[in-house]
Formats: structure tokens, C-alpha cells, sequence
């Protein structure tokens, strides 16, 4: 495993163990993998997916399902709870319906570099990781319990 890649699964160790001491309600993976992401499992064939890389961190709802399914989970997500989402989260939450894939996503973005390695950032980091996704999970996890797509 390269350097980076131990950091990264590091970081998302740490970033478990944050969670853990916070009493977060997320369910993160037990052990990470070395990769810029991590996934906290929100519904069936949806999770979120906090992500931290060089250009930032992102908290991301991922749709992964049948294309069909994706879409329409995702239209009548957005049709009924787009504006409040906004109201929730702000302007800054970024609604993608990506057609060509099988996969779809609601994403929240934080710029900013994100070191490894850097152990005086990381808490900063964490907190608004935990924060967002927190937020993102209970906004999202009763409404897509609402859906009826089988």
C-alpha cells in the first residue's frame, strides 16, 4: 500500500473514531479502505459518502441503483424536496442527475486542500464532515423511506 493510501485509511479511521466519540447516530464502514472516500450506508441502494481529496471535502448522497429506479427516486426526490433542501443545507447543495450512469447524487462541498497527514486540521475537518452528514442523513433518510420505487 503507498504512502498516501496508508493516510488515507488513517484519516478515515480517525475520522471513525471522531464519530464514535461525538455519539454520531452514522454508520460508518468498520474499517476503511486507502481511498479519498468513505461510505455511511443511508437506505437501500443509497449511501452517503464523505469524501476528502486535495481540492476539498464533500458530503455526498450517492443513488446507486437500476438506471430506471435511480432516476425516478431521484426525480420525485427532487420534485417534492429539492426547495427544501436549499432551505436545509443552502445554495450550495448541487442536485446531479447523471443519466448516462447508473448513479445519481446530492452533494455539499467544502473547498479547501486536505492534508493527510496533517494532524492539526483533521479535527476541523472532522467536525464539519460529521456536521453535514449528520444534517444530509437526517434529511434525507425519511424521505427516501417515503418513496414507494420497487
Amino acid at each position: 500500500m503507498t504512502e498516501l493510501k496508508e493516510n488515507q485509511k488513517a484519516y478515515w479511521q480517525h475520522f471513525n473514531d471522531f464519530l464514535f466519540k461525538r455519539q454520531s447516530t452514522l454508520k460508518p464502514k468498520r474499517n476503511p479502505l486507502g481511498e479519498q472516500w468513505h461510505v455511511i450506508k443511508l437506505g437501500r441502494r443509497v449511501h452517503l459518502e464523505v469524501v476528502a481529496n486535495g481540492k476539498g471535502n464533500r458530503v455526498e448522497v450517492y443513488f446507486t441503483d437500476k438506471k430506471e429506479r435511480n432516476e425516478r427516486r431521484f426525480a420525485l426526490l427532487e420534485r417534492d424536496f429539492k426547495d427544501a433542501s436549499i432551505r436545509e443545507f443552502g445554495s450550495e447543495v448541487k442536485w446531479e442527475l447523471m443519466p448516462a450512469n447508473k448513479l445519481s447524487k446530492i452533494s455539499l462541498i467544502r473547498e479547501g486542500k486536505v492534508e493527510f497527514d496533517n494532524n492539526e486540521k483533521r479535527n476541523e475537518q472532522f467536525l464539519w464532515l460529521a456536521e453535514t452528514a449528520e444534517k444530509m442523513h437526517s434529511f434525507f433518510e425519511p424521505k427516501l423511506k417515503e418513496l414507494d420505487i420497487d
